[in-house]
């Protein structure tokens, strides 16, 4: 009886033990699935915030970033999510060119960083080293961070792509702007006298006397202030007094440019890109002015 009591024993420790290990094992598989499971949710969260920052892109343009510029709330209605761990996503946007035809797109592209389980940004270095989308081939997230990224290369071509059309509408009425104009002083300068003319600008060589024709030398494009070395070569500019900003510091916006466009017909906000009244800068006609949206040369 006394060595069945023991056997029993023995049986009962090694089912003790056994039961222990099954549940140290699927306590440990329990903990992986949940990992597991919050991994997967968590790539869930970073792929909603690259939608929702490609559709603040397209309806903000915002070069801030889509949390910071405040187009979440209009896409999302929310500012900020969440990994599976409690904590914010970090944003980094990189802002960069990308060449298309004979205009610089700009090329924003954005990145979204979970700090993963542990809560801690391992990927701090390879972020601070990726500043433009040909780093961003090469960007991988370390230790157990989870990232994604996004480029906004459609949304700018198409924009770009509206905006030359623009830009193709404001060189026609400039164009026209100018014909009119040559027109009008071709009218004018029939009538004056031959000495002295009347008015003076017909004289456009400022020797005393009209030569028939000659008011035609003049740039009858509207002036920009930038070409002053020849500002009394811009008939606009003698006759009418009128200079223009052309500088346009957003291919988007329309800074500066308002009163030209206005003068042309356009729209005060139309998107025509930056105004050069003397392409080449030429010093004699014939003359030519245009529209670009690539205003890096300004």
């Amino acid at each position: 009886m006394q060595q069945r009591g023991a056997i029993f024993g023995l049986d009962a420790r090694l089912l003790v033990l056994t039961l222990a290990i099954l549940g140290s094992i699927t306590g440990y598989t329990l903990n992986q699935r949940i990992k597991a499971d919050k991994i997967d949710y968590t790539q869930g969260v970073l792929m909603r915030a690259k939608a929702i920052a490609e559709c603040a892109y397209q309806n903000n343009a915002t070069a801030t970033g889509a949390m910071a510029g405040g187009g979440w709330a209009r896409c999302a209605g929310v500012t900020q999510l969440y990994d599976a761990w409690g904590n914010t996503l970090i944003e980094q946007v990189l802002t960069d060119t990308l060449d298309a035809d004979l205009v610089d797109l700009p090329a924003q592209c954005i990145i979204y960083l979970s700090r993963g389980p542990n809560g801690v940004n391992n990927s701090v270095a390879i972020l601070a080293a990726t500043l433009d989308r040909n780093d961003l081939v090469r960007f991988n997230p370390t230790g157990d961070d989870l990232a994604v990224h996004t480029c906004f290369d459609q949304a700018n071509q198409a924009r770009f792509q509206a905006s030359a059309t623009t830009v193709a509408e404001a060189q026609q009425a400039l164009t026209t702007f100018a014909q009119m104009q040559a027109r009008l002083a071709q009218r004018t300068c029939r009538l004056s006298p031959v000495t002295p003319p009347t008015p003076s600008w017909c004289d456009y060589d400022a020797n005393g006397t009209y030569e028939a024709g000659e008011e035609q030398q003049y740039n009858f494009f509207p002036y920009e202030q930038r070409d002053s070395a020849i500002s009394g070569r811009y008939y606009d500019n003698v006759v009418n007094s009128r200079t223009f900003d052309g500088t346009d510091t957003n291919p988007l916006s329309s800074d500066g440019l308002g009163p030209l466009r206005r003068l042309l017909g356009l729209h005060a906000s139309a998107a025509t890109g930056c105004y050069d009244s003397n392409l080449g800068n030429r010093v004699a006609t014939p003359w030519s002015a245009g529209f670009n949206v690539d205003c890096s040369d300004r």
